[in-house]
């Protein structure tokens, strides 16, 4: 039985000589397929199974490793691949899914959506940090390290908030705060594009984007979310 799909390319896998192990990012979850004859030029079928490209496709569900058929490429997202800073930035994201989200216990349709929308930014604008920045911050939900904003993680008071404690991961107030919160401003910021729906807020304070860009890092690295490799690019190109 074939059932419909579609789906952003997140990573491919070759498989022996021919053919190539496809894993994508659908409303339903990651799922992975193998596509024959997918490296054969003349197929027609090694552009359209290239990590970052948007298909709808068909899976047939038939033993111990599902085929994918009948292939329709949505979006190649060539303004995004052919310009290597803005590749580098969608390779940051695509990795950070495939390696860190887990399989289960995610809403799925919200992340595919989420990406969409920022692929679909990213080609076409240039505030690239500020952008990455924002995906980075949005993806604390989706990695199950979001920050409690409201109260104080110490004793649950609502009021005279100073800021989110790295380590704890939550608000604290004046009267409880850590060596390591980060104040009332750059936490201001957090959520302001935490809670944005649409990628349509911009902040064009450029010393806070880098403070809060160092923030956000440091958090990733206390919940042991680091080593991506696609990092080492977005560094060298200024543009994390």
């Amino acid at each position: 039985m074939l059932k419909k799909r579609q789906g952003i390319i997140l990573n491919t896998i070759d498989y022996k000589e021919n053919h190539k192990i496809l894993y994508v990012l659908t409303e339903d979850g990651k799922e992975s397929f193998l596509v024959m004859r997918a490296k054969r030029i003349k197929e027609g079928l090694a552009n359209d199974t290239q990590v970052l490209t948007l298909i709808d496709f068909e899976v047939e569900e038939k033993g111990s490793l599902n085929k994918g058929k009948n292939i329709d490429v949505v979006n190649y997202f060539n303004d995004i691949k052919n310009n290597l800073k803005k590749f580098s930035v969608a390779s940051y994201a695509i990795e950070l899914i495939y390696r860190m989200v887990a399989d289960n216990d995610v809403n799925f349709t919200v992340l595919y959506r989420l990406l969409l929308e920022f692929l679909q930014q990213l080609t076409k604008r240039d505030d690239l940090k500020f952008l990455l920045l924002e995906f980075r911050i949005k993806m604390l939900y989706f990695l199950g390290i979001q920050p409690q904003f409201r109260v104080c993680c110490h004793c649950g008071k609502s009021s005279d908030l100073v800021g989110i404690s790295i380590a704890h991961g939550s608000m604290e107030c004046v009267n409880h705060t850590s060596s390591d919160n980060i104040g009332i401003t750059a936490t201001k910021i957090i959520n302001l594009l935490y809670f944005d729906k649409s990628f349509e807020i911009k902040v064009e304070d450029d010393e806070a984007i880098s403070i809060v860009s160092d923030i956000i890092d440091s958090y990733y690295e206390k919940h042991q979310y680091y080593g991506l490799k696609s990092k080492v690019m977005l560094e060298k190109l200024g543009c994390y």
